[in-house]
């Protein structure tokens, strides 16, 4: 079994080749659209399933700055078709290894973090997860309801 430490991955902020348009200029078009706001955005995924890996993905492609993965589960065989997992991830966490290998679609400078325990577990351990935002990926209603109890007091959508 691999370690359930805490797995830390910091991604680089690629640079444009043509100083007049930044990787998120497109982003940037859209009315409302503040890549700094992003940039400076913490989600907190519970979940590194089939929707996790998705949202983790979007967010990852999109520029968040931070995205901290919260999964107690092992990737399987049956994982690979559907979820951003490799066959080298067989047998191992899907929170450490959705981590690593989102990294390869970030382009901000963003800070993925991946913790193997189940979200009750993370918080009875200290662990601490400021977000700005939460996505309850599970299918496991008692951790969606302690998701929700968790986080509305804390105002946090």
């Amino acid at each position: 079994m691999y370690s359930t430490s805490p797995l830390k991955v910091v991604t680089e902020l690629v640079a444009s080749p043509d100083e007049r348009f930044a990787v998120s200029h497109r982003q940037e078009l859209i009315h409302g659209f503040e890549q700094a706001k992003l940039t400076a955005a913490h989600a907190v995924l519970i979940g590194a399933g089939g929707i996790g890996s998705e949202v983790g993905d979007g967010l990852c492609r999109k520029g968040i700055g931070h995205l901290s993965i919260i999964d107690h589960d092992i990737v399987e065989h049956t994982n690979l078709n559907r979820q951003h997992f490799f066959k080298e991830d067989i047998g191992r966490h899907k929170a450490h290894c959705l981590a690593r290998n989102l990294a390869f679609h970030c382009h901000a400078g963003t800070t993925l973090d991946g913790h193997a325990y189940s979200f009750q577990d993370a918080l009875a351990l200290g662990i601490e997860l400021p977000a700005t935002v939460v996505v309850c990926g599970v299918d496991n209603s008692e951790a969606r309801v302690a998701v929700s109890r968790h986080f509305r007091p804390l105002g946090v959508p």
